[in-house]
């Protein structure tokens, strides 16, 4: 049975595949910022902070691994569909692509420490749009505007247990990424030359991260983080084409490191029998920090506000399988930190749900999210964007280590 499990989780790693959505919203600052932490987390409206996981592991926060002495492996893949709608019509694309991958190790076997690492998107740009340009006769043609990529988080994190059913997370935050954007002309005329520009910059940082975890007795829980600014160096690279020579080349490195925001959250959460309740509150200081002239004034502080529901039942001996799932309902107001054209800031609204399926005798589990949701209007924001989503995450456990010692 084990054995089946592994093969399964290697066929959806090897499988696992980037197809890319084009949206118009993507296209400012680094690309769209990017939340949720686990796949749970994402089915209760992103409210994860306060809101108890003894099985899974939180790839932002470290202080919320906890519970029984296992090794944690977790694996997220998401797949969603967009539809954007602008003055000049709209589109309908999708994308999948992997959301997390972590691995986390329980060191003792009493209120265990947990130290692990975990991979997952910081921000994502997708978008491409084409327009007709403004000559006529020979210099009549066909401009574009595409950009892809984004800003990725390593985690390196320490969860310590400390009194009182609390915890404390430390965490060394790497960033890096690469955004490419270009845009061109391609003429009607076989006598004009077609003009491209390629634009890359490549990112790296390190940053910090402190968390903090309690878990009450009497069914109340909170939890908190905050992460420090992010010190990235850019080197940025610019070509020139002219239909298929290269005019010109150019590689510089910004003489001054960018900031990357600092970002803090506090959640509250409440258990009355098998109803978990959470609340919480993400804010990202964007409007604080040093960018570079192309991006500066174009971004602003931005808020993520959540509420959740999750109901475990409660398993007789000689029960139905189903009767030990576990059900989820949320939902989010997230606003992005890349200012409209008008100054304005976009606003996305979005309902979730999910469910989770035990699987090695309750020691792990099987995630699955569904969201809804919708961005921005064309009137405020030059866009409007309708988007549905499915998330699955396995959380894997297993007694490595602790077994070998058991038996001693």
């Amino acid at each position: 049975m084990k054995r089946n499990i592994w093969i399964i989780l290697l066929a959806i790693l090897l499988i696992a595949g980037t197809v890319n959505a084009q949206s118009f919203l993507s296209s400012r600052a680094y690309g769209t910022q990017r939340e949720g932490g686990t796949v749970r987390a994402l089915g209760m409206g992103m409210a994860s902070l306060a809101a108890p996981d003894s099985l899974g592991m939180h790839l932002l926060v470290p202080a919320m691994w906890y519970g029984p002495a296992t090794t944690r492996i977790t694996y997220s893949q998401g797949w969603a569909m967009a539809n954007t709608s602008t003055a000049d019509g709209s589109i309908t694309t999708d994308r999948m692509e992997v959301s997390g991958l972590g691995l986390a190790v329980a060191i003792g076997t009493v209120r265990p420490w947990f130290v692990g690492l975990a991979l997952a998107p910081y921000t994502r740009m997708d978008y491409r749009w084409d327009g007709a340009s403004s000559g006529s006769g020979e210099t009549a043609g066909t401009s574009y505007q595409q950009g892809e990529g984004g800003l990725s988080q390593l985690l390196l994190g320490c969860s310590v247990p400390l009194k009182n059913n609390m915890r404390l997370g430390l965490g060394v935050r790497g960033i890096f990424g690469e955004l490419t954007q270009n845009w061109g002309t391609q003429f009607n005329s076989p006598g004009m030359l077609s003009a491209y520009v390629d634009n890359t910059s490549r990112y790296q940082g390190l940053g910090g991260s402190l968390s903090f975890a309690w878990r009450g007795e009497n069914g109340w829980s909170f939890g908190a983080y905050g992460d420090t600014p992010v010190k990235v160096t850019v080197e940025q690279q610019q070509a020139v084409f002219s239909s298929s020579s290269v005019i010109a080349d150019s590689v510089t490195e910004l003489p001054d490191p960018i900031d990357l925001p600092i970002s803090a959250g506090a959640g509250i959460g409440y258990k009355l029998g098998g109803h978990q309740y959470a609340i919480e509150a993400v804010y990202h200081m964007w409007g604080m920090v040093e960018h570079p002239v192309s991006i500066k004034n174009q971004v602003d502080d931005a808020m993520r506000i959540s509420a959740g529901w999750e109901y475990t039942q409660d398993v007789r001996p000689f029960d139905p399988f189903y009767k030990s799932w576990i059900w989820r309902a949320g939902g989010y107001m997230q606003e992005q930190y890349g200012l409209s054209p008008n100054g304005k800031k976009t606003r996305k609204l979005a309902v979730t749900g999910g469910l989770s399926i035990p699987y090695f005798f309750g020691r792990s589990r099987i995630d699955l999210a569904v969201e809804a949701g919708l961005t921005g209007n064309k009137t405020d924001d030059g866009a409007e964007e309708k988007t549905i989503g499915i998330s699955l995450g396995f959380n894997h456990s297993e007694q490595w280590f602790v077994g070998r010692r058991a038996k001693r």
